[in-house]
């Protein structure tokens, strides 16, 4: 009998075992101190050199679970123009672990930055590990003129100031640091050039916050540091120079010669890129979307986290916004009440907070920040939904919105994790370039002709020239038709890419939900009447409808939806979620168009010097702005380096 129950021990714990090891996630550690210091002196041509020095504290599990740490460091600022790491090797990259030097296992280069994964794959860590980290940074200043624009590199421009803008942990970690210090060092030349002043924020990609974070001289720079940065905050400072104080490499410009076979040569590259990618990103995900049976959906995704705005992340067809079905999903939650004011003045609604403001998911929090025109809502706040003057912050709570959505998606695995926010900067990408050389070509070829008739004819093209404006406009047709075919297959490489399994299962999910809503009422009657357990009674159909009310919008057919919920309020008293005011308020779309107006008017902020920048920020994106950092008017993940990481 003992032995039976010993071999019922056993196998109980056999089982539980991998059970156990699989619920563990590399991720699930934290950084309790991470100090660094930047070492930034002159190159013997004057440009600058940034070394770096890096003191991580890891705290691990006690489990067999980590083998080290990964650590993305960017190789490109000013979104993306300036190369500031050559190449792998000229990262100079060595580690210690606990003082003593650690295995590199591989370092990979993705788009932007390196991924360095540290630690024996044979091994685990547990415990405090203090990983020292060091690596070189090149060319990483950047010049103004009077008026705020990036003028890095350019000549005959007057030059004002330069400025080194950096970020230091990066916004692309999961795991929170309970404390950061940054110290920057300066030779005493390079030292006697600044103004002796600094600034520094913390927080996610974009966070202005200069209030978390603490500035101090020291004997040869600037201390910063912080405490408590959740995942995905970031410290960024900020230092200005006299110009010329450096010097700054110049813009690449590359004169390119093509011949006419070039021109095919291009098209093959361009085509076959877009292919390629299309083969491999994105088509095995779209033959799983087109093999799944859209079936008629009645209720919302089962996953209560995946709310409007994350919705419009994953639904396949696109929508002007998701904002006012996140209005109306407040509204039927009861989280918050839709009031009507004067009808004669504007504005003529208002939004009332019923709950309190951290009781809102952070897409939703961003939204009423916007309408609020600031942050500091709170319960029984009264918002009139109207127009504020657009400033830096509402863009940021407007890029948030859609930032936030998405890394709810990617952290539930139905959305891919990326590196870059959907609007990174804008680069002349490789179809543009070919199409303007494609064009250019023929033209720089006629006005050779014209001077040096002799020179061309040596070369044989006196024959392509002789064909003229036909031979120009058959060129034109082809690079048009071939722009066309790239541009299709890019957007739908795009559009199905960032799927995961899961993702096109919930994109399945919201296409069933919108065939459901879209029927004649007939038709959902009797599909409603087919299912189970479904409460059919006028009451009950109420119920449904006003939960798909959101959902209604985000498909763009609010209106008609409204109009049927309206018919049952009529039928039967029954407890409206909506009043009746607001139900009419939305069939007449005065609070859709005022809503709309109000977000759009408030969001529409345009830099005064140019700017950009954008990288997911949230999730450990390389790109940075170009536009300056210095004066209060920066923002976390708005420098070079930073980056992110993680454990694996």
């Amino acid at each position: 009998m003992k032995i039976r129950y010993l071999l019922c021990i056993i196998c109980v714990t056999l089982t539980l075992a991998p059970a156990t090891s699989a619920f563990a996630s590399t991720e699930d550690f934290y950084i309790s101190d991470f100090t660094a210091d930047y070492y930034l002196t002159k190159q013997e041509d004057g440009t600058s050199k940034l070394h770096v020095k890096e003191v991580l504290t890891a705290v691990f599990p006690e489990t067999d679970q980590n083998h080290g740490i990964t650590r993305d460091i960017p190789y490109t600022n000013q979104n993306g123009k300036n190369r500031t790491i050559d190449s792998k090797a000229a990262l100079n990259f060595t580690v210690l672990r606990n003082g003593k030097p650690e295995t590199v296992n591989k370092i990979s280069d993705s788009d932007g930055f390196f991924r360095i994964y540290i630690g024996d794959a044979s091994e685990y860590v547990h415990g405090e590990q203090v990983y020292t980290m060091e690596y070189d940074y090149t060319d990483v200043i950047t010049e103004f003129a009077e008026n705020g624009e990036n003028v890095s590199g350019r000549e005959g421009v007057k030059k004002i100031y330069q400025e080194l803008y950096w970020d230091t942990n990066g916004t692309g970690w999961k795991q929170r640091f309970d404390h950061i210090t940054a110290r920057l060092h300066l030779p005493q030349d390079i030292y006697d050039k600044t103004d002796r002043q600094a600034w520094c924020y913390v927080g996610r990609y974009g966070s202005s916050g200069q209030d978390r974070c603490t500035i101090e001289q020291i004997q040869d720079g600037f201390s910063f540091s912080a405490d408590t940065l959740n995942a995905y905050e970031n410290l960024t400072f900020v230092t200005k120079f006299l110009p010329e104080t450096f010097g700054v490499v110049l813009e690449k410009n590359y004169i390119l010669i093509i011949v006419l076979v070039l021109e095919a040569l291009f098209i093959a590259i361009l085509l076959g890129r877009a292919y390629y990618k299309w083969r491999t990103l994105a088509k095995p995900q779209y033959d799983l979307y087109k093999s799944l049976f859209v079936a008629p959906q009645y209720q919302p995704p089962a996953d209560s986290s995946v709310n409007a705005a994350e919705a419009e992340q994953v639904y396949m067809k696109n929508v002007k916004s998701s904002y006012v079905a996140t209005l109306l999903e407040l509204a039927v939650s009861k989280k918050i009440t839709l009031k009507r004011l004067d009808e004669k003045k504007k504005p003529n609604w208002a939004v009332i907070m019923n709950v309190e403001f951290a009781d809102l998911t952070v897409p939703q929090q961003n939204m009423i920040n916007i309408l609020h025109g600031k942050d500091g809502a709170s319960r029984g706040t009264e918002i009139p939904i109207k127009k504020h003057i657009a400033t830096r912050y509402l863009a940021l709570c407007d890029s948030s919105y859609r930032a936030a959505a998405r890394g709810n998606m990617e952290s539930r695995g139905y959305l891919q994790r990326i590196l870059q926010i959907n609007d990174k900067p804008k680069r002349m990408s490789f179809a543009t370039f070919a199409a303007l050389m494609y064009v250019v070509f023929p033209i720089v070829l006629i006005v050779f002709a014209t001077l040096s008739s002799d020179s061309i004819e040596s070369f044989g093209y006196n024959r392509i020239i002789v064909g003229g404006s036909s031979l120009f406009v058959g060129e034109i047709i082809v690079l048009v038709v071939t722009l066309i075919i790239n541009y299709r297959v890019r957007k739908k490489t795009n559009q199905f890419q960032k799927y995961t399994e899961d993702g096109i299962s919930l994109a399945n999910y919201l296409d069933g939900l919108e065939l459901y809503i879209k029927m004649a009422e007939a038709d959902r009657l009797k599909f409603l009447q087919s299912v189970e357990g479904v409460d059919v009674s006028n009451e009950g159909i109420v119920k449904i409808y006003e939960r798909l009310l959101p959902w209604a919008s985000l498909f763009g057919v609010e209106e008609s939806w409204v109009n049927e919920l309206s018919k049952y309020y009529k039928i039967e008293a029954v407890e409206e979620a909506l009043s009746t005011d607001v139900i009419n308020g939305l069939i007449s779309s005065s609070i859709t168009h005022d809503l709309t107006r109000a977000i759009a008017s408030s969001t529409h902020y345009v830099e005064p010097s140019s700017s950009g920048g954008g990288s997911d920020s949230s999730y450990g994106g390389s790109w940075s702005s170009d536009s300056s950092g210095s004066s209060g008017g920066g923002f976390s993940g708005g420098g070079g380096g930073g980056g992110g990481g993680g454990g694996w």
